[in-house]
């Protein structure tokens, strides 16, 4: 038997919280909203409302870290954020099912001096997209966009058979007498 209690949602909690408790809740939002100018809320208060397990973390992710896949039924489709580089700057290879982005700069001034840039990033992509004809296009924004289409299935393909017209009959029509 413990002499001190443990409550999980006390200020220690915070410690083992990947924001380090500096995440914003739907009360620190609304609260100044609903309080009277008088009402004040406890520094305590958002340590004894909930335990910190019922808050969704994901939630505060981002959801795009720089990247975007995208497969649909006619195309597989990479977006990357390459604004900090100038076309020229970046490469892009293919190798066997295997694309690698390249993006690099020398040292150049910033406002706090200067920066140099680079980064590789290799995708695997689907076995059943054609990589020979793989498309990149640079957008005004710096988004890079690569496109693979899909290599259509044989069995799914429907053609137009023509029809010849050989001028001879198949059958012998007997006449009757």
């Amino acid at each position: 038997m413990s002499l001190i209690p443990w409550h999980t949602s006390g200020p220690s909690r915070a410690l083992l919280d990947p924001y380090l408790g500096f995440r914003l809740d739907d009360d620190d939002l609304l609260a100044p909203l609903t309080l009277a100018p008088w009402e004040t809320r406890a520094p305590w208060h958002r340590q004894v409302r909930r335990p910190r397990e019922s808050y969704n973390y994901e939630s505060l992710l981002p959801t795009n870290f720089g990247s975007n896949i995208k497969e649909d039924k006619d195309k597989f489709q990479l977006n990357i954020d390459v604004q900090h580089f100038l076309p020229d700057e970046i490469k892009v290879t293919a190798s066997g099912n295997t694309l690698t982005v390249e993006g690099k700069h020398e040292e150049k001034p910033d406002e706090h001096g200067s920066i140099s840039r680079h980064f590789v990033r290799r995708y695997v992509l689907p076995e059943d997209h054609d990589l020979n004809h793989l498309q990149s296009h640079v957008s005004t924004d710096g988004v890079l966009t690569i496109t693979a289409p899909k290599i259509p299935a044989d069995g799914n393909v429907a053609r137009t058979i023509p029809i010849q017209h050989t001028g001879k009959p198949k059958r012998v029509i007997l006449k009757h007498k």
